[in-house]
């Protein structure tokens, strides 16, 4: 079975806002994403581009599933 995981990272830039990493068995979504994206993008940069939940952003339902409030509010 697969673990999932959430966990706030700091700014990896001074002028970026903390951030919420996802975790699938220790491994970040991203890089996992990259792996998948990789042979199939026109430019090795654009593969895994993406950008993660910002802990500035409202997280709401369904994510809250995940956060331990599985009921819409």
């Amino acid at each position: 079975m697969n673990a999932i995981e959430f966990r706030v990272a700091g700014p990896v830039a001074p002028s970026a806002y903390p951030h919420l990493d996802i975790l699938i068995d220790g491994i970040n979504l991203i890089e996992l994403t990259r792996a998948v994206e990789l042979p199939l993008a026109s430019s090795p940069r654009i593969a895994g581009a993406c950008a993660g939940l910002l802990e500035r952003d409202s997280i709401c339902w369904p994510s809250t599933h995940f956060l331990g409030a599985p009921h819409l509010q």
